[in-house]
């Protein structure tokens, strides 16, 4: 306890430091958000480094080993395979040929930011309380390692993506190309091809009977684990302000610490920006200048591509990594790479599976995000966000003038240069020149709005938006609130970002009403207030509604009976696929599922089952009893008592010795769910709403959970966060300063 406390930062202070140029002034709110106040961008990096160092220098330093394949040696053997997946990738020589490539300026820049971070860490009383409970202490900062941060991002937001690309397949091994492509319908769009109204005869149970007596309904069966967004643009025509709209809504795993620190920059004479950072990355994530917002939204293209390649035509190099671990002995690693990645698998042929990305470059990072905050106008960020290389996100900006933009931040690779049979490696730069990206400015309509697309597809370099019938429940959901807002101010823009209403699970309530007819009913009385609760339900995911957790359990339970069957049987290297397998891999399994159950074909039904609305029957007589058995009666039962959220600290599962109360806390019932606005499920949601509008910063909205510090004795631990949990947007700009830190160039001492 005592380290936790002497790990606190001194919000109150002056302190002589000889890396500054000159005065820099930081000013904490209640909350503790940060205000820079500084001459320099250079002086303003250090200062932003030193907060970062404060007050999540773990994390920073998780996110570092994360990439270079180091976590082992801090957190143990749990971490392990985390290691091996970071490093076959090589990033830590990557982030030294990146910071090289990087004009002088830049380097300025990064050895400001670094320095900062060592002497934040250095003038802490202790090093963070979580190296006391570790009994060990943290290297310094480096400037590779910022770098690495940015690489880490790049496995937080798509390692996902290898999985995705070999269970993909070993489904299309496993399975008929027609029932492949019915299961996944993004695979008809991107092929070009009309969508399948017709379920496939192919065989699916046979002759046997499998029982599928439904187990313990548990939610958790459906998580997510793929980061994901919205994002919007509002153009000037159509605001209350005239000014653009611009509102993100960043989607991941939670957990303590955010991911994100808030912070606001005032360079002297030149600009301001307030925004997000990410701890231990020297550059703004989104944010206004007061002229230009701009928010990012995680794309869900596939960055990466499986290459397969016969090992009578590849050279295959051999390498060998040993792995420190934390009270145990070291881990020898071996692992096989080709020129065109780390070899991830092998197929039934022998072939080797390769895994072709796009983050595995010297040329997928660099800080050109940097030009972004004192950009003036939206067209000229739109060019700026072009060269910018980070992990890929979808950009939207607007500016005070009312112009709005979209446009993909991230290399692209250059049409066919991820094709198996072409050599990109030949070529000088692999990745596309600014003037190739694609870029929307101003559309006649008046907004711009995404949620699940577009979709890059990187064999044919081409990239595809959805038409309308064709998208998401969440991607639809998204653009009839931003069409449908009349004048919309950042309140409004707000609360469409915490939409919870379920449009699409009402067609599932008509299909259970129709089920639960009153010949079923006079069958089975014990189902009466099922109906009950089927036929009250309002359209929303509050946590205290019962008739959601009811309709819902039932398309679930259909959709493991449906789909089960069809993945259990596939079997990769390691182990069979689960059904969450599927469902990760398409976020449109609803469709296929919904022609299923209107057309009822024979060879989706199993045999002991005398017609579907047999099936039907069964899955509601045994979820009915098996809810009255968990809860005493339907009428406890309520969403949040399977949709909740507990926050956990990253080294939750590996550092016994820390009281609970530090790193986790109580489980809280919440609503909303998948394929939302908001999105909300598990221990995965919104780690970060904002709501902006440009020369209009002090009626901006923003939202995030845990706050500022990772320190539980911090003054403004958990600043924000109930407001978070209860959907309540806050502030935008800080409130008045409670605190005042003092940095002095020596000289001036």
């Amino acid at each position: 306890m005592q380290n936790t406390y002497s790990s606190l930062p001194k919000l109150n202070n002056t302190l002589s430091i000889g890396s500054l140029k000159d005065q820099v002034n930081i000013k904490r709110d209640r909350n503790g958000i940060p205000s820079i106040y500084a001459t320099t961008r250079n002086d303003s990096a250090f200062a932003l480094g030193y907060l970062h160092s404060q007050e999540r220098f773990f994390q920073m330093d998780i996110l570092r080993r994360t990439a270079s394949g180091q976590l082992s040696v801090l957190l143990g053997i749990s971490a392990i395979e985390q290691d091996k997946l970071a490093i076959p990738f090589n990033f830590d020589l990557l982030a030294d040929e990146t910071i090289k490539q990087l004009p002088p300026e830049h380097k300025t820049l990064l050895a400001a930011y670094t320095k900062g971070v060592n002497q934040g860490l250095n003038t802490l009383d202790s090093f963070p309380f979580e190296y006391s409970v570790l009994e060990t202490a943290p290297g310094p900062w480096q400037e590779r390692d910022s770098i690495l941060v940015a690489y880490a991002l790049f496995l937080k937001l798509q390692s996902i993506e290898l999985k995705k690309s070999l269970d993909l397949h070993n489904i299309e091994k496993a399975l008929p190309s027609e029932l492949v492509l019915f299961l996944i319908p993004e695979k008809q769009t991107l092929a070009g091809l009309p969508p399948i109204n017709q379920v496939p005869t192919v065989a699916i149970w046979g002759k046997s009977s499998t029982s599928t007596s439904l187990e313990k309904y548990e939610v958790e069966n459906y998580r997510i684990n793929k980061a994901n967004g919205i994002g919007w643009a509002i153009s000037g025509s159509k605001t209350l302000s005239q000014s653009a709209l611009i509102a993100i809504n960043l989607n991941m795993p939670l957990s303590i610490p955010n991911t994100w620190f808030r912070v606001n920059q005032y360079i002297k004479d030149k600009h301001e920006f307030h925004g997000v950072t990410i701890p231990g990355f020297p550059l703004f994530l989104s944010g206004s200048n007061t002229h230009v917002a701009w928010g990012l939204s995680p794309s869900r293209s596939v960055w990466g591509r499986l290459q397969i390649q016969s090992t009578s035509n590849v050279d295959v190099q051999t390498n060998e990594r040993t792995i420190q671990v934390r009270q145990e002995p070291s881990v020898i690693y071996n692992f096989e790479s080709t020129k065109k990645g780390p070899v991830v698998a092998s197929d039934k042929l022998g072939n080797l599976l390769s895994w072709q990305w796009v983050g595995n470059s010297p040329k997928s990072i660099n800080l050109d995000l940097l030009a972004l905050e004192t950009s003036k106008d939206t067209k000229h960020s739109l060019s700026l966000f072009k060269q910018a290389r980070f992990a890929h996100f979808d950009a939207f900006v607007g500016d005070s003038e009312g112009n709005i933009g979209w446009t993909m931040l991230g290399a692209i690779p250059k049409k066919d240069c991820f094709q198996t049979k072409i050599n990109c490696e030949k070529q000088t730069d692999v990745y596309r020149l600014p003037i190739d990206y694609p870029q929307i400015f101003n559309p006649d309509k008046g907004y711009i709005s995404t949620a699940d697309t577009p979709l890059f597809n990187l064999t044919t370099g081409d990239m595809h938006w959805f038409d309308t019938n064709e998208l998401s429940n969440r991607e639809k959901h998204t653009d009839d609130n931003v069409f449908g807002m009349y004048k919309p101010d950042e309140a409004m823009g707000y609360k469409s970002l915490t939409d919870i209403r379920n449009y699409p699970m009402m067609r599932w309530q008509k299909f259970l009403i129709k089920v639960l007819s009153q010949e079923l009913l006079t069958a089975q009385p014990q189902l009466r207030e099922y109906r009950k609760f089927v036929d009250n339900w309002n359209g929303d995911t509050s946590s205290n509604s019962t008739g959601y957790i009811l309709i819902r359990a039932f398309r679930d339970s259909i959709a493991k009976h449906v789909f089960k069957p069809i993945f259990s049987k596939i079997s990769t290297d390691k182990a069979s696929l689960e059904l969450n397998d599927y469902f990760n891999l398409t976020q449109r399994w609803e469709i296929p599922l919904w022609q299923i159950i209107n057309q009822q074909p024979d060879n989706f039904l199993d045999t002991q089952y005398y017609n579907w609305q047999d099936l039907y029957a069964s899955i509601l007589i045994d979820l009915n009893n098996m809810f009255i058995l968990q809860e005493g009666s339907l009428a406890q039962i309520t969403w949040g008592q399977y949709n909740h959220v507990e926050f956990k600290h990253s080294t939750f599962n590996v550092l016994p010795k820390l009281n609970r109360w530090l790193v986790s806390l109580p489980a809280e019932k919440i609503s909303g769910d998948v394929q939302l606005p908001k999105t909300q499920f598990g221990n995965f949601g919104s780690t970060l709403r904002l709501v902006m509008s440009p020369g209009h910063e002090s009626q901006s909205l923003f939202s995030m959970p845990i706050g500022q510090s990772s320190n539980p004795l911090s003054p403004y631990w958990l600043a924000g966060h109930d407001d978070w949990v209860l959907d309540r947007p806050t502030p935008f700009l800080p409130s008045d300063p409670n605190f005042n830190l003092t940095l002095n160039p020596k000289s001036s001492q």
